[in-house]
């Protein structure tokens, strides 16, 4: 049995603090290649939008209304993006990116999508 003391959640923040700095170091060290892992796999303005909307939130049907696409482009773009490294999908049916690199050059497209976000669907 492990007993923890009263200082177990300070050590705790401290230690996820720390991971979450070699986290960042490591995304900013490693942001080109997985932009252009993206850009290889993300070749349409519809499949840039199921990266962006894909946050471990939304599920896949909404994923696909929200981008435009059949059900089944969403998941077969979830599925190669999963292959590659780029998304988590332990959480069936909620894809999620496995890292929060949006390319500069799609901020007009995330402006879009987020303006999509806001407007209530139609009846």
């Amino acid at each position: 049995m492990i007993v923890f003391g009263p200082d177990a959640n300070s050590i705790l923040q401290r230690i996820e603090a720390q991971l979450d700095g070699v986290y960042r170091l490591l995304e900013i060290q490693t942001r080109p290649q997985i932009e252009a892992t993206l850009q290889k796999l993300a070749t349409t303005k519809e499949r840039r939008k199921v990266w962006i909307l894909s946050d471990g939130e939304r599920k896949t049907e909404e994923i696909a209304r929200l981008s435009g696409n059949a059900i089944r482009t969403v998941q077969v773009f979830v599925q190669e993006a999963d292959r590659a490294g780029l998304m988590d999908t332990r959480k069936r049916g909620t894809p999620r990116r496995r890292f929060d690199v949006i390319p500069a050059d799609w901020a007009p497209l995330v402006d879009e999508v987020e303006k999509g976000l806001e407007t209530p669907p139609p009846p």
